[in-house]
């Protein structure tokens, strides 16, 4: 066993793989709880109901939007460490995050405090949002120098999402070396007349329609990302259909 000098909970294994938790001071006394074994905890937790439980997370699911929040940010986390994801699903992803994570922090913090990002009263998670959401909208404008500074701030800020990061930077990366080449004014136009109509199809749920009109729009212009956004956001809605 480890040394005990320090105070708190140790594991102390005992005969016929048996062990016992021992409760301890610093240079004080020690409590040592009965010997069990791992089965009999295993068993204790197999036994349990957990239908209270699990009614009980649904009706804050279903009831309280703080709660919903939590659950679709960390459902997004573990999408977002998968690795391997292509540029227009990673973009989806981070600006779904970004947004629930910036409305989760409306719903408890002040609009003033919002403003200063740096405050140290704002959760770590809240600043990288800012920083990620802000890198996204510079992307969009092909302002690929002015995301660098954001993107390593980001990284330092919530190093668990280091994947998403690096696949965005990899990604920043490519478009710095080759990047898009701008529509004609023809086409901008015609593209502009054809995303209003993806947005009014998206806006009455006509997923399949919509589907058919991006695939048209991603051929008018294939480097836009707004419209790589569109189509896993138009992919998403049809799997949940």
């Amino acid at each position: 066993m480890a040394d005990k000098k320090s105070p708190g909970l140790w594991i102390e294994t005992g005969v016929d793989g048996k062990f016992c938790v021992v409760m301890s001071g610093a240079y004080g006394p020690e409590k040592h709880l009965p010997l069990i074994t791992p089965a009999e905890d295993l068993v204790a937790a197999a036994e349990m109901d957990y239908t209270a439980y699990r009614r009980e997370i649904q009706r804050l699911y279903e009831e309280h939007p703080l709660f919903a929040e939590r659950l679709i940010q960390h459902f997004l986390e573990r999408q977002l460490t998968q690795g391997l994801l292509e540029p227009s699903r990673l973009l989806a992803l981070l600006n779904e995050y970004c947004e629930s994570v910036i409305a989760d922090a409306k719903m408890i913090y002040r609009d003033e405090l919002l403003n200063d990002v740096d405050s140290y009263i704002l959760p770590a998670k809240y600043k990288f949002a800012v920083r990620i959401q802000n890198a996204l909208q510079l992307l969009d404008a092909q302002d690929y120098a002015g995301c660098v500074p954001l993107l390593t701030e980001a990284l330092h800020l919530c190093p668990q999402l280091s994947i998403a990061v690096s696949g965005l930077t990899k990604y920043l990366n490519e478009l710095l070396k080759n990047p898009p080449q701008p529509a004609s004014p023809e086409f901008a136009i015609l593209g502009g007349q054809v995303k209003q109509m993806l947005h009014g199809l998206m806006a009455n749920q006509q997923w399949n329609e919509a589907y058919g009109v991006n695939a048209q729009l991603i051929a008018l212009l294939p480097d836009d990302l707004e419209v790589l956004r569109l189509k896993q956001e138009i992919l998403s809605a049809l799997h949940s259909c």
